[in-house]
C-alpha cells in the first residue's frame, strides 16, 4: 500500500469483497517496537476505523513482552494485534522446501559475506585420498537402500558419519568430536557449526535406528560411538558385492582393450594392469563429471564428456604403459556407451556417489542445491502424459498413483505444469471416443480400444457406470472448460497457449518444426497406429489397475474387452 502520499498506517491489507479493509499488515525492523505498534494503531484508528486485526512483522525478539500492549489494544481500540517476531520466522524457516531455499539464499547473500570477512567460515581441508575413497564408497553403498522419504542432505550425512566410523568397533570407539572432525574433513566448505549440527543429527538418527551404537559415559565424560556388529557385517557384504561388480568392470575394460589392440600384443598381466589404470581414469572422469555438474548448477556453464578430454587427462597423468592415450580413451568410451546391465548399474552407482560427493564439496546442504536445480521451470505436457494421470485416478490407493505423485513432487519443487488448448481438446475427444466405444462394444468396432476405457474396466468397475465417471471429468455444456478445470484442480496443470512463442519464432524455424511434425505423423499413419485421441499404449496402465482387475468378475464379451485385443498401443 506504499504510495507517495503515505500508506495510512499499513503496509498491506487482506482483500475483501466489499472493499472495506479489516486485516492490515505492518512490518518494521526498529528496536522500538512498542512505540511503532502504538503509532500504527493510532493511525489506523484515525484513517481506517474498519480495521479489526493488525499483523505486525519484525525481526526483533518480542515474545510475551507484548502481552500488555495486545490486551490494551483489544480493550481500548477493539483491534486484535498479532505479532510475528524473529522466533515466528525462524521456527518456520524449514517448514517448506521453497521457504528453506529462500532462507538459504537470503543467508548466502547477506550473512555469508560477513562471516567470510570476519574469518568465521573455514574453507580449508586436509582430506586424504583414502578418506575420499571411503566417503565415496559409503555414498555408493548407502545410495542403493536410501529411504525415499529422506532428504538428500540427511542421507548424505548418514553416509559421511558411517564413513567416519568405518574402522570403529566395540573396542575402538570414537567420541562425538572425533566423528564431527572426520565429517568436517570431508566437507571443505560450509560453516563448521552447520556441519557439526548436521553430523550430530545424523549420529542421533543412526544411533536410534541401530547401525551405530552409543556408549554413555558413567564418569560424565564424552559419550563414544562405534558401528554395530550387524552394520559392519552389512557393509562388508555390500563391499564384497561392490568389489565383484568392480571386477566385472575390469573385465569389460580388458575386452575393450583387446578389441582396439592386436590380440597378442599384450599378455594377461599387462592387460590386468592396464584395466586397473583405465578404471582409475574412469573413476576420475566420473568425479570430474560430478564436480562439473555441481559447478554447472552454480555457474550455468554446461559440461560435456568427450574422448578428447579423457585422452588429455590420461596424458596429463603420465599415460598408460603399453597403450596410447587415444586408444585408452576409446576403450573407456566403449564401456561407457555399451555397458552390460551389471556394469551399467555399477557405473550409475559410482556416478551418483561421485556427484553427491562433488556437491558435498560445494555445500553441506545437498537437498537445497537440488531444490535450486528444480526450483524454476515450465513443463509442457501432451496427451500421452495426461491420459495416464487421469487413468490413475481409478487406483484406489493414493500411494499407488505413481505418475500423480511424480507430478505433485514436481509442483512442490517449484515447477509449473502446462497443457495447450489442443491437448485439452484431444483429452475431451478421447473421453467422447471412450463413451462411443461403451455404446458400441460389438465386433463391428474398428480401431483400438480407447485407453481410458481400458483403464476403467481394468479397475474392476461396472462398465455401465463408465458414463457417470466420464461426466465427472467432462460435462455436456462446456466440455473443454470442464477438462481444463479438472486438470487444474486435480494435478495443478494449467491450460495456456504457445502462440506467443510460435509467433516470435522465425519462419525458418517454424518451417523445420512443421516438417518434423508431418514426418512423425506420416510414420504413425504407415504403422497403422495414428491417432493421439486414442491415447497411449495399454502398457502404460498402472500395475495396480491390472492387479485390481485380476480379482474382479466382469462378464460380457471377452473377445472385445481391452485386455483381449491383439493389437498394440
Amino acid at each position: 500500500m506504499a504510495a507517495p502520499n503515505g500508506d495510512k498506517g499499513r503496509d498491506a491489507e487482506v482483500f475483501t469483497i466489499d472493499g472495506v479493509p479489516k486485516v492490515a499488515f505492518q512490518y518494521s525492523v526498529t528496536a522500538s517496537w512498542k512505540t511503532k505498534i502504538t503509532s500504527t494503531l493510532d493511525t489506523l484508528k484515525k484513517n481506517l476505523p474498519s480495521v479489526t486485526t493488525v499483523i505486525y512483522l519484525t525481526n526483533q525478539v518480542i515474545g510475551p513482552a507484548a502481552d500488555e500492549l495486545r490486551e490494551e489494544s483489544r480493550r481500548d481500540r477493539n483491534i486484535t494485534v498479532d505479532i510475528r517476531d524473529r522466533s515466528w520466522f525462524v521456527d518456520r524457516e524449514e517448514s517448506y522446501p521453497q521457504r528453506r531455499v529462500a532462507s538459504e539464499e537470503l543467508a548466502r547473500r547477506f550473512v555469508d559475506p560477513l562471516l567470510s570477512k570476519r574469518g568465521v567460515i573455514d574453507r580449508t581441508s586436509t582430506l586424504t585420498a583414502d578418506e575420499s575413497k571411503v566417503a565415496v564408497l559409503h555414498l555408493a553403498l548407502d545410495g542403493v537402500d536410501q529411504a525415499t522419504d529422506q532428504s538428500l542432505t540427511k542421507s548424505c550425512f548418514d553416509s559421511l558419519v558411517l564413513a567416519a566410523l568405518h574402522d570403529s568397533s566395540a573396542t575402538n570407539r570414537l567420541s562425538l568430536r572425533e566423528i564431527q572432525d572426520g565429517v568436517a574433513l570431508r566437507m571443505p566448505v560450509g560453516k563448521r557449526g552447520q556441519v557439526d549440527a548436521l553430523t550430530l543429527s545424523a549420529l542421533t538418527r543412526l544411533s536410534r535406528k541401530g547401525p551405530v551404537k552409543q556408549h554413555k559415559s558413567a564418569s560424565g565424560s564424552e559419550d563414544t560411538y562405534h558401528l554395530s556388529f550387524e552394520e559392519t557385517r552389512r557393509i562388508n557384504d555390500q563391499t564384497a558385492t561392490f568389489l565383484l561388480d568392480e571386477a566385472v568392470l575390469d573385465a569389460k575394460l580388458t575386452v575393450a582393450v583387446r578389441a582396439i589392440e592386436a590380440p597378442n600384443a599384450l599378455n594377461e598381466t599387462q592387460l590386468a594392469e592396464i584395466s586397473r589404470q583405465l578404471r582409475t581414469v574412469l573413476e576420475e572422469t566420473l568425479l570430474e563429471r560430478g564436480e562439473s555438474f555441481a559447478e554447472a548448477v552454480e555457474t550455468g556453464e554446461p559440461f560435456q564428456l568427450s574422448p578428447v578430454a579423457i585422452a588429455d587427462r590420461i596424458t596429463a597423468n603420465g599415460g598408460i604403459d603399453g597403450l596410447c592415450s587415444d586408444a585408452a580413451a576409446a576403450a573407456i568410451m566403449h564401456v561407457l556407451e555399451q555397458p552390460s546391465p551389471q556394469t551399467q548399474s555399477h557405473l550409475r552407482r559410482l556416478a551418483d556417489a561421485y556427484t553427491l560427493f562433488a556437491f558435498l564439496k560445494q555445500t553441506p546442504d545437498v537437498q537445497k542445491v537440488m531444490l535450486d536445480v528444480f526450483s524454476e521451470g515450465d513443463i509442457w505436457m501432451d496427451t500421452t502424459a495426461i491420459l495416464p494421470l487421469i487413468g490413475e485416478s481409478l487406483v484406489d490407493d493414493p500411494e499407488e498413483r505413481h505418475f500423480t505423485i511424480l507430478m505433485r513432487a514436481a509442483v512442490d519443487a517449484g515447477l509449473l505444469l502446462f497443457v495447450t488448448e489442443g491437448v485439452v481438446e484431444e483429452v475431451e475427444r478421447h473421453l467422447n471416443l471412450a463413451v462411443a466405444y461403451g455404446h458400441n462394444r460389438t465386433s463391428t468396432w474398428t480401431g483400438r480400444v480407447p485407453f481410458l476405457y481400458s483403464a476403467y474396466v481394468l479397475s474392476g468397475r461396472p462398465e455401465n457406470d463408465f458414463l457417470d465417471w466420464q461426466r465427472d471429468i467432462c460435462g455436456r455444456e462446456q466440455p473443454l472448460q470442464d477438462v481444463s478445470d479438472y486438470l487444474a484442480d486435480e494435478f495443478s496443470i494449467e491450460t495456456r497457449n504457445l502462440l506467443e512463442y510460435s509467433d516470435a519464432a522465425s519462419l525458418e524455424l517454424r518451417g523445420v518444426v512443421q516438417e518434423l511434425w508431418n514426418e512423425t505423423h506420416e510414420r504413425r499413419r504407415q504403422r497403422g497406429d495414428y491417432g493421439a485421441d486414442q491415447g497411449p499404449d495399454r502398457a502404460w496402465l498402472p500395475t495396480t489397475l491390472k492387479t485390481q482387475s485380476a480379482s474382479s468378475s466382469i462378464g460380457g464379451r471377452s473377445d472385445h474387452h481391452p485386455w483381449a485385443t491383439s493389437h498394440g498401443g
